[in-house]
């Protein structure tokens, strides 16, 4: 069940991808804009706790790039995530302080010529590092989204779908869902070899000149792990944003709210800045 065909399902989300038309590599967050531009896009994410400990500086940050190539669109992405935590009482101090990077992601999107769907097609190469779990931690828990960016010693492949679409008042709907592969790099002889989980998410938006505000629900599910539960197989979170654009620049703000139980115990919610700067 965990072999052939999930391996099978990955390989069909992939050739939908493929043969739909102009192609663009893409690799970003659901929280920017969805155009085809060279561009360098930076974000940051504070997450919030009710534990005291944690320094200011704890969170992850992105750096992305997009640059066409022909009718192909290359991009890059590299996620950073830094943790400091210090405890003190009258038995003992504890101090530690953790920085690195996660795993870099580079993906194809392809889009169907004059149409709103379009689909992904990417994968995170495992460079993150299994000495740092708290920022490990930080990282996974900090945004549902992106919690793949953060894990080690396994290999990420997406195959998503997309429905994006502006009306001429300046609603933004967008859906988006499809297959995540987890390829275990240092499987034992008790590890699974993969696993497989479903992305989706749905978001509703409005843009007005150079404003643009953004709401959504994002989530995955596992679909292998046949003794769980559908409340153990789902995770969920709602996500706001707002962005202003100043020429080729945007900035933008967002906050993240997990739904999950076993989350909102580590963090309450997620703080997010980013910067888009469209180049010539």
């Amino acid at each position: 069940m965990k072999t052939k065909t999930h391996v099978f399902m990955i390989l069909i989300a992939m050739v939908m991808v493929f043969t739909m038309g102009s192609s663009s590599l893409k690799a970003q967050s659901i929280w920017l804009s969805n155009n085809d531009g060279k561009s360098i896009s930076l974000e940051g994410f504070k997450p919030i706790y009710d534990e005291e400990g944690y320094s200011f500086s704890t969170g992850t940050f992105s750096l992305g790039f997009r640059f066409p190539i022909g009718k192909s669109l290359l991009v890059a992405e590299l996620p950073y995530v830094h943790a400091a935590y210090k405890f003190e009482s009258p038995y003992f101090n504890m101090s530690l302080s953790e920085s690195g990077i996660g795993n870099p992601y580079i993906g194809l999107q392809q889009r169907v010529s004059n149409s709103s769907t379009f689909g992904e097609v990417g994968l995170r190469i495992p460079l993150a590092s299994e000495d740092k779990w708290l920022a490990n931690m930080i990282g996974i828990y900090t945004d549902l989204d992106c919690q793949e960016a953060f894990v080690p010693h396994w290999l990420p492949i997406t195959a998503m779908l997309n429905y994006w679409k502006k009306s001429d008042s300046g609603l933004i709907f967008r859906l988006r869902g499809g297959p995540l592969l987890w390829i275990n790099t240092e499987k034992s002889e008790f590890d699974d070899s993969m696993e497989l989980l479903m992305k989706y998410s749905a978001q509703i938006g409005y843009e007005s000149g150079q404003v643009r505000l953004l709401g959504g629900l994002i989530g995955r599910m596992i679909v292998t792990e046949g003794d769980l539960n559908i409340s153990e197989r789902t995770a969920h979170q709602l996500g706001f944003s707002a962005s202003v654009g100043f020429g080729n620049i945007r900035p933008g703000i967002l906050i993240l709210l997990p739904l999950e139980e076993e989350i909102k115990e580590v963090i309450n919610y997620t703080l997010g800045v980013n910067l888009e700067v469209t180049l010539p």
